[in-house]
C-alpha cells in the first residue's frame, strides 16, 4: 500500500490509534512479507516531512527487500524447528542406546581357567548386533554372537527380542519337541533354544522379512568342549599360537527365515592356549580409501601373544579404525573371544 498524502486522515478513518509522543508521517509505503499465501509481516517506509515522497521505484525496491527478508526469516524459522526436532531425535536415540545397552551383559563371566571378552561398536546410534555370555548349570557357559539383518532402529528392536528369547529359553527345561526325552543334554538345550526362537519369531514377525544370523554355543568349562549351533553366521575360528586350528562352519540357516527348519549341533574342544574368536560381518566389510575390504587374516598373528583378551580386542579395533581412516564404518562391528588359560 502506498499513501502519499492525507496519512492522518486515512489513519483516523481506519481507526488506527495514535501513539502519544510520536509523529504521524506524511507519506507511508507498506509491502506485505509473504510465505506462500500467508502474510507474516509488513515492511514499511515512512516520511515525516513530505507528502508524495515515494513512487513506484520505491515500491519495487521494498517488494524485493520484503521477498528476500521473508525467505531469510522463514529459513531461520525452519532451521530452528529442524534443530529442535534434531535435538529431540538425538535424545530419543540416546534413550534407545541406554535401553539397548541394558540388554547387553553388565559383566562377562570369568570361570576359573578361562578368559572371556567382547566388544561392540555401532555404525549408527543403535545396533543390530549383540553378544552374550551367561552362566548355565554344572559349570557351563552360554556364548552368543548375532547379527540382525539391516541396521538402525528396526534392527535394534529385533536385537532385543532375539537376545531375550535366546537367554530366556536357554535357562528353562521346557521342550516342545517330543523327541527331547530323557536327560537334558547340552545338545537338547541348544536345539530347543534355537528352534523355539526361530519358530516364534517367524510366526509372529515373519511378515517383516527380518532374520538373524546367530552363533550359539555352550562351553563346558571342565572339559573344554564347546557344543554349538551356527545359524548362518560367519564361521568363528579357534586360534592357537600356530594360527587357525579350526573353523566352526554353519550348521543351519539364519534364525527367523522359515518355520520348522532343522538345526544340527557340532562340537569342538578348546585346549590350553586356544582362543575362540567370533565376529560379525562389519569387521570384514570395513573398507579403506581405496575401496579395499579389510582382510581378517591379518589379525591372526595378534593371537600369538599373551595379552589379556580385552586388550587384544581393543588392538583389533584400533587396527580396523586405522585401516578405515577417512572411510566410513558401514556396519556394526561386534567381537566375542574366549581363551582357555589352563
Amino acid at each position: 500500500m502506498l499513501v502519499n498524502h492525507n496519512v492522518p486522515e486515512l489513519a483516523a478513518r481506519l481507526g488506527q490509534p495514535t501513539i502519544p509522543g510520536t509523529v504521524t508521517p506524511k507519506s507511508w509505503l507498506g509491502v506485505p512479507m509473504m510465505v506462500g499465501d500467508q502474510v507474516t509481516g509488513i515492511l514499511s517506509l515512512q516520511h515525516v516531512d513530505r507528502e508524495n515522497a515515494f513512487d513506484e521505484s520505491h515500491v519495487r525496491l521494498l517488494q524485493t527487500l520484503a521477498a528476500s527478508m521473508s525467505i531469510a526469516l522463514e529459513n531461520a524459522r525452519l532451521w530452528e524447528q529442524e534443530e529442535l526436532y534434531r535435538k529431540a531425535l538425538e535424545r530419543e536415540f540416546e534413550i534407545g542406546r541406554e535401553i539397548q545397552a541394558s540388554f547387553l551383559p553388565d559383566f562377562l563371566p570369568q570361570p576359573e581357567g578361562w578368559e572371556i571378552a567382547a566388544m561392540l561398536k555401532s555404525a549408527r546410534e543403535v545396533s543390530g548386533d549383540f553378544y552374550d555370555a551367561f552362566e548355565l548349570t554344572e559349570g557351563k557357559i552360554g556364548l552368543v554372537i548375532a547379527d540382525v539383518c539391516d541396521k538402525g532402529l528396526g534392527a535394534a528392536l529385533f536385537m532385543t527380542l532375539f537376545r531375550s528369547l535366546i537367554r530366556a529359553v536357554s535357562n528353562i527345561d521346557f521342550f516342545t519337541n517330543t523327541d527331547y526325552t530323557g536327560a537334558v543334554t547340552v545338545e537338547k538345550r541348544l536345539l530347543n533354544a534355537i528352534s523355539l526362537t526361530n519358530n516364534y519369531f517367524y510366526e509372529t514377525h515373519g511378515r517383516t522379512s527380518m532374520f538373524c544370523t546367530i552363533f550359539f554355543g555352550i562351553l563346558d568349562t571342565c572339559t573344554g568342549v564347546l557344543t554349538y549351533i551356527n545359524g548362518g553366521h560367519l564361521p568363528p575360528k579357534v586360534i592357537n599360537q600356530h594360527g587357525v586350528k579350526e573353523i566352526l562352519q554353519v550348521t543351519g540357516p539364519a534364525v527367523g527365515t522359515m518355520p520348522g527348519v532343522e538345526f544340527t549341533t557340532r562340537e569342538v574342544r578348546l585346549e590350553v592356549a586356544d582362543t575362540f574368536f567370533a565376529h560379525t560381518d562389519g569387521l570384514i566389510d570395513t573398507v579403506n580409501l581405496a575401496g579395499e575390504y579389510f582382510n581378517s587374516q591379518n589379525l591372526i598373528p595378534l593371537f600369538a601373544g599373551d595379552q589379556p583378551l580385552s586388550a587384544l580386542l581393543v588392538q583389533i579395533q584400533d587396527q580396523i579404525t586405522d585401516y578405515s581412516t577417512g572411510g566410513k564404518q558401514n556396519d556394526d562391528i561386534t567381537m566375542l573371544a574366549v581363551r582357555r588359560i589352563k
